[in-house]
């Protein structure tokens, strides 16, 4: 549960808890399996599973973004935010080298660095979970055939893996998959994170053969850690957020953890369509 959560048992916000878990108990609630064998008896369109395009998540958010752009959107990326500030009825939007007007301005963020944009200060910084992604490919018997794996045991830092030349097809005749790892509780490191998850899985006969590691990332403040308490000072900092003239939703800015893309969706939808405050 602390690789999960970030944070241990006795500490962990019940309320988000129960939310985060929403999709396994709903799925398996009576209801839904009765309505599941009651489905599976009709015959109708077939579930499809969705793979990422090979060329990466740049070619998948290309066709988004032309589009969005044809309707007047622009973008721009890495652009270094300083500071803003409230000047009349709009906020000043300060970048490294333009300054970007607006009567409104939605933050996805982390609320402690919204907070700081805005020269605010709630008395206390929530805290985040570190997210290293570790690629590795493999040639040898990796011992399962599943396409993801989950570690619910007590030992590794890791969380999840995925294979994903079982949906693309290997290259040279490798395999090459990626593993999550909880940075929080190897000290951020991609050398420990790496051993840590060697150690692992030889302990448990997985990865039988050459196993090399191609590459990493290291993603800081992930997603929140939904201790107790955490829910009522993100409240309290949005609020204040809010007065200044900023709204903060999403999962960081809006301390929501949201299992699917279509529930992220939903809460932007009835985010814009709300009154500007």
């Amino acid at each position: 549960m602390k690789r999960f959560y970030g944070a241990a048992v006795e500490s962990i916000d019940i309320d988000l808890a129960r939310k985060r878990m929403l999709w396994i108990s709903e799925h398996a609630s009576l209801k839904n399996q009765i309505a599941r064998a009651f489905r599976r008896s009709h015959k109708g369109p077939k579930n499809r599973q969705m793979a990422r395009p090979k060329e990466g998540f740049q070619f998948l958010y290309r066709a988004a973004v032309e589009r969005l752009e044809r309707r007047g959107a622009e973008f721009h990326l890495a652009a270094d935010m300083q500071t803003i500030r409230k000047v009349h009825d709009q906020l000043h939007l300060q970048l490294q080298d333009r300054v970007v007007a607006s009567h409104r301005v939605i933050s996805t963020i982390p609320i402690h660095m919204a907070e700081k944009l805005c020269d605010l200060d709630s008395g206390r910084k929530l805290e985040t979970i570190t997210l290293i992604s570790l690629y590795f490919s493999f040639s040898g018997n990796r011992g399962f055939s599943q396409p993801i794996i989950y570690n619910f045991s007590h030992q590794g830092a890791w969380k999840r893996l995925t294979m994903y030349s079982d949906f693309y097809g290997r290259v040279d005749d490798r395999e090459y998959f990626t593993v999550e790892v909880i940075g929080n509780q190897i000290g951020c490191s991609i050398e420990r994170a790496e051993s840590d998850f060697r150690d692992h899985v030889h302990a448990n006969g997985l990865f039988e053969g050459d196993l090399k590691l191609e590459g990493s990332d290291m993603l800081a403040e992930a997603y929140p850690i939904y201790s107790k308490g955490a829910a009522g000072h993100a409240a309290q900092a949005m609020q204040q957020l809010l007065a200044f003239g900023l709204e903060s939703l999403g999962r960081q800015g809006g301390f929501n953890y949201q299992p699917t893309a279509r529930a992220s969706t939903v809460e932007a939808e009835a985010a814009l369509q709300r009154p500007i405050p």
